[in-house]
């Protein structure tokens, strides 16, 4: 909803806070062939940052079904 009144070259920024499920379960659903194409490189990126900086949180989020 946000992309609809910010403009386009707008420098955003979030933050995230959760327990390992509901982080799972975010990729879970966030990387699924069929989701929205924005949200999808959101959550790869997210990933990606994951893996770079937190390997141990990979690991349990691999073992919870992540891939």
């Amino acid at each position: 909803i946000a992309r609809a009144t910010l403009p386009v070259s707008l420098y955003t920024e979030f933050w995230v806070q959760g327990d390992l499920e509901c982080l799972a379960n975010f990729f879970k659903l966030r990387l699924k062939h069929d989701a929205q194409r924005e949200i999808k490189d959101i959550a790869q990126s997210m990933l990606d940052l994951i893996v770079e900086h937190q390997p141990d949180l990979y690991i349990k989020l691999v073992q919870k079904g992540v891939k």
